[in-house]
């Protein structure tokens, strides 16, 4: 049997049927740059986050990425930029 983890958490997912997945892809012609991502194993909890906020965006919340920014104010000094990704 094996052992599935959730792609941002690490936490072992228990039951195979409780994995989810979270895709995001420009449309064709989309010159912008590239924010595609695909994440195959979520656990319900990290799924459920992500649900939650984009939820919360269409009703104009706005969230505040104060480690985008303070990484971006890092790179801009010259600072090594941190690494945002989980488990990294």
């Amino acid at each position: 049997m094996t052992r599935v983890y959730c792609d941002i958490c690490g936490k072992e997912v228990v039951r195979k049927k409780e994995i989810w997945k979270h895709t995001l892809t420009a449309r064709e012609g989309n010159k912008r740059v590239s924010y595609d991502e695909h994440i195959e194993e979520i656990c319900e909890s990290c799924a459920t986050t992500i649900h939650c906020c984009t939820s919360m965006m269409k009703q104009g919340w706005k969230p505040d990425f104060h480690e985008m920014k303070e990484a971006a104010a890092a790179a801009a000094d010259g600072a090594d930029q941190p690494t945002l990704l989980p488990g990294a």
